[in-house]
């Protein structure tokens, strides 16, 4: 769930800290790597011929008859960590290493494969057809189109249909700083050699952030929502530090590497020009590679693959060795500086974590930090599923969302959706800079420290507010967008307003006594209709030409109206018969994209026509909404009016179900079906 910034007379998510300038965005094609200086991307995109957005055409990936099986990820974070105790590294360029292996099916026969790709730097790919016992590698040429965020893979002969290919990617990729792919967070903390309250101490952690289309700055992929496949993920980081992922941690695997950095007496700023490494006997160039990173700040991996029990002596292990530099004085003369140049062995632990269910791109999550955790199996009444992880000061502050979290389950599963969480574990990490608030990857739920942890004994009204929906909003999402997932970003609406509707409701069962619903009205509908007044305004399922254009459905006409059509349409068929119409969507289309999920919840005792009629004209077809205005005609009649709203035609009519009691012999209420 994006924070919804508000802009003006409209909320709109606007991402934060977005790019500005230019960025680095090379590619390579087989065996080569080349480098292409780019403006920052935005929405508008008008490049190739069909893919315009500004001619109206829709722009995907189009990669006809293909499906992706499963990724296999592995990234290195070794070089961006400095330390087992500090993440923020020294080194100005902060990169990652990456390898995947993909595996597509291919109904149809296709020469080309396009896939989606950011801000890496693209080494090494392979093609590999698979079948019959045979692994055929395939002649290609890789194509950037940077200002599409894609690669264009054109293979020098076609696939044939019904085949398997696995594609191989070996590249290093950006550590951003502005919530985008992955993304490093930092905070101060007490230096605890010190005898004072000073936060003195700079540290981080390395988190992702995928959601809506930045998957593409981590791996190549496809990224578009309705594309799910299964996730293998590991990650390698210096020993001594927590590495969170989807899923469970499946094994852990030991190794030893090198980090090679310099001194200098002479010039804390001065760069080594050309060097022989003693031991290697190889040159360490001064030239600084992709733009940013020194030499020195390269680290060497060994091969050896040892058990991550043993490496502790090997941790200071060093060799110091001292090159030469020249330089121009002052007098331009030449003159030489000596540096004191120093190899440390580390040693690292890479963390494979078990393979996802089927899941979208915008949902794939790790982490890396000093993380401390709450678990619910150690906390009587908690859900043994659920943990609350956070950074080592903030320890104190998690017990209040584990018990919403373990709550929050048990009425989701055995209450409104009937449907088991499918994942073995549900943790919720406490992000230091988190821009959008809050987000519901499968099995790692992220969240802005102030939206998550909470000391129980302080905590405002407000707070435990704001959290208790937070984090009922997100786990919705865990049905909602994860096992059901929508088509395309244009039906955003669907992922959104459920999980906004949802969170109340459950908000509500966890305090019976309190008035979330009194507080979902003033908050969700009334500011809903305060927008939904103005020119400004659009139906609730809008036209999403380009994938980078799904921030800009995340707003409140996405989120509050949604949530309110949904709740009204609730409240006319009765909560009853709305949980078993849920329980059978959720069922039908588990592991799948979306259905038309305003048929599918209709059954054969519906009230006929309401929730497909009603539903389009709300959510599809049209925007504003009307006052009803009501005259009484006798003492047996009443007529209804309706006009709308703003500035809108007269003449729209929106179906509007009404439900009345007659007080005088105090009836039932009835209800009255318009059309």
């Amino acid at each position: 769930m994006p924070v919804l910034q508000q802009a003006g007379t409209k909320q709109t998510l606007v991402p934060p800290g977005s790019p500005q300038g230019r960025n680095r965005w090379p590619v390579g094609s087989v065996g080569k790597q080349s480098k292409i200086d780019l403006p920052a991307s935005s929405t508008t995109v008008a490049v190739e011929s069909g893919s315009s957005t500004e001619s109206g055409v829709e722009h995907r990936l189009r990669n006809d008859g293909l499906t992706v099986e499963s990724y296999h990820l592995h990234v290195d974070l070794t070089s961006a960590i400095n330390s087992e105790s500090e993440l923020i590294g020294q080194y100005q360029n902060r990169e990652f290493e990456g390898e995947c292996r993909m595996v597509t099916r291919h109904a149809t026969s296709i020469s080309r494969i396009r896939l989606n790709a950011a801000e890496l730097s693209i080494a090494k790919s392979e093609v590999v057809l698979v079948g019959r016992g045979e692994r055929v590698a395939m002649l290609h040429t890789m194509i950037p189109r940077p200002e599409l965020e894609e690669i264009e893979i054109q293979l020098s002969r076609p696939i044939p249909a019904d085949s398997r290919c696995e594609l191989r990617f070996e590249y290093s990729g950006r550590i951003n700083s502005n919530s985008r792919g992955i993304y490093e967070s930092e905070y101060l903390q007490r230096d605890p050699t010190c005898d004072t309250s000073v936060f003195t101490l700079r540290r981080g952690m390395i988190v992702t952030q995928c959601c809506p289309v930045d998957a593409r700055r981590i791996l190549p992929c496809v990224d578009e929502p309705d594309m799910k496949a299964t996730f293998t993920v590991s990650v390698s980081a210096p020993r001594g530090v927590t590495v969170l992922g989807n899923m469970p941690v499946q094994r852990t695997e030991g190794f030893t590497y090198s980090r090679v950095s310099s001194l200098s007496d002479d010039s804390e700023d001065s760069i080594v020009a050309h060097a022989e490494d003693p031991e290697t006997g190889t040159s360490i160039s001064g030239e600084t590679p992709c733009g940013g990173e020194s030499p020195e700040g390269r680290r060497r991996k060994h091969d050896s693959v040892t058990d991550c029990g043993s490496h502790t002596d090997q941790m200071s292990t060093a060799a110091e060795y001292a090159v030469s530099e020249s330089s121009e004085s002052a007098d331009g003369m030449p003159s030489m500086k000596r540096r004191k140049v120093l190899e440390e062995l580390c040693a690292g632990v890479r963390t494979t974590f078990e393979p996802t269910p089927k899941m979208s791109s915008y949902l794939l999550a790790f982490a890396v930090g000093d993380f401390v955790q709450l678990s619910g199996k150690d906390t009587p009444g908690r859900d043994p599923r659920v943990s609350v992880w956070c950074r080592r000061s903030q320890a104190s502050k998690g017990s209040f969302a584990l018990e919403i979290a373990s709550k929050c389950l048990v009425y989701y599963e055995s209450e409104l959706f009937h449907t088991k969480y499918p994942l073995p574990k549900c943790d919720l990490l406490a992000v230091t800079d988190h821009h959008f608030g809050a987000m519901e990857n499968w099995g790692l739920i992220t969240f802005r420290e102030q939206d998550l942890l909470i000391t129980e004994d302080s905590g405002s009204a407000e707070a435990i507010y704001r959290i208790t929906v937070t984090v009922c909003h997100e786990l919705a999402h865990m049905w909602f967008g994860n096992i059901v997932t929508i088509k395309w970003w244009n039906d955003i609406w669907l992922n959104e307003g459920f999980a906004t509707w949802t969170s109340y409701a459950a908000a509500s069962y966890i305090f019976p006594d309190s008035s979330f619903w009194a507080a979902f009205q003033t908050s969700m509908v009334d500011r809903a209709m305060q927008l939904d007044c103005l020119e400004s305004s659009h139906p609730i399922q809008v036209t999403c030409l380009d994938g980078r254009e799904a921030f800009d459905n995340f707003d409140a006409i996405s989120y509050n109206k949604s949530a309110a059509v949904i709740h009204m349409l609730t409240t006319h068929i009765g909560m009853a018969r709305f949980k078993d119409r849920i329980h059978a969507y959720l069922d039908r289309h588990k592991y799948l994209k979306a259905g038309r999920l305003l048929s599918d919840t209709q059954s054969k005792d519906t009230p006929p026509h309401v929730l497909p009629i009603c539903g389009h004209v709300w959510a599809m077809k049209q925007f504003y909404y009307p006052y009803l205005l009501a005259d009484v005609v006798d003492e047996d009649t009443v007529s209804i009016r309706q006009v709308a709203v703003g500035n809108s035609s007269t003449e729209r009519q929106w179906i509007v179900p009404l439900r009345y009691r007659i007080i005088s012999n105090n009836s039932n209420k009835h209800t009255i079906h318009s059309n």
